[in-house]
């Protein structure tokens, strides 16, 4: 008996880990995506749209980050808030992780919404109108299936089309990538 609950702590605590370090891989990956994808383009005036809304993705993507990591962090120093009520921190645990939820869907919104602006931009430059009419639907599409997430099959559906969508992002970069020249150093 002693042995099976021994057991079965050992791989709650692997799987506690193990999704700590999902979740952290998560919080730091997403971000580090979109500083990339949107880093200034040299080319394109600073005056330009796009600009404006790059400078929202990436102020949004660190506020969610930042909150994300805090709701992590407090949840490893916290795991049971509800049940220790003897201490201060753990009394006020509820409210800060309300406060810091909060501040991470509102900037996931925001996020979202600028994020997809950003790509139908991108889309004009690129050219592609299927990157641009994938994310005008994806605009009210994503959020309206996302709203059914305990139904799983909706929020499936939105992560599918918003992969196919970076997937054609992806390529479209890649290809204009291949078709610049390298820039040529000269000799000394």
């Amino acid at each position: 008996m002693a042995m099976a609950n021994l057991s079965s702590s050992i791989l709650f605590d692997i799987g506690m880990i193990t999704s700590l370090l999902a979740t952290m891989a998560g919080v730091i990956l997403f971000p580090v995506g979109w500083w990339l994808l949107s880093a200034p383009d040299p080319g394109v005036p600073s005056d330009a749209t796009g600009h404006r809304v790059r400078s929202l993705i990436r102020i949004t993507v660190f506020v969610a980050a930042l909150s994300a990591m805090a709701i992590t962090m407090q949840q490893v120093a916290f795991p049971n808030w509800w049940a220790a009520p003897q201490s201060p921190l753990a009394n006020h645990s509820g409210l800060i992780r309300s406060f810091l939820q909060f501040a991470s869907v509102a900037a996931w919104i925001v996020q979202f919404f600028t994020a997809m602006i950003y790509i139908r931009w991108l889309a004009m430059l690129i050219p592609s109108p299927r990157i641009y009419k994938r994310a005008r639907l994806l605009m009210w599409l994503g959020p309206l299936l996302c709203l059914f997430y305990w139904a799983v099959i909706p929020a499936l559906i939105a992560a599918i089309l918003y992969s196919n969508l970076f997937s054609w992002v992806k390529e479209a970069l890649t290809e204009i990538a291949k078709q610049q020249k390298p820039i040529q150093v000269p000799a000394e």
